[in-house]
């Protein structure tokens, strides 16, 4: 078991975060006796997860979605599950590419500017 601060420590997100992300929902957290957070393995693998998610873009809410039918009963929720992380892979690969265009543009005025 671990408390808030440890948590927060490591998994790299900070403590208002993580009551944010209770606060909505998207973790529910057990708190002991004297109403501290008490957190176990599984749910610093979810908050990695969730991470991970959120740096790639992914909306809150549908990290919720997400969560929920994977708690609930994932193998009856699987074409869902997939459905929203197909989706988002191709808006990342789309991103992605969007990215890619982006720096030849750049690099290509730096070379430009290099070459003045």
């Amino acid at each position: 078991m671990f408390n808030i601060t440890e948590v927060s420590n490591k998994v790299g997100l900070s403590k208002h975060t993580l009551r944010y992300y209770e606060k909505i929902e998207l973790l529910i957290i057990p708190k002991d006796a004297k109403g501290h957070r008490t957190y176990k393995d599984t749910d610093l693998s979810a908050l990695i997860f969730i991470k991970c998610l959120t740096k790639t873009g992914m909306p809150l809410d549908q990290i919720k979605e997400l969560s929920k039918l994977a708690l609930k009963n994932p193998e009856k929720n699987t074409e869902r599950i997939l459905s929203i992380l197909e989706l988002h892979r191709t808006k990342i690969l789309s991103d992605l590419s969007e990215s890619k265009q982006s720096l030849k543009m750049i690099e290509s005025k730096i070379e430009l500017a290099n070459s003045l």
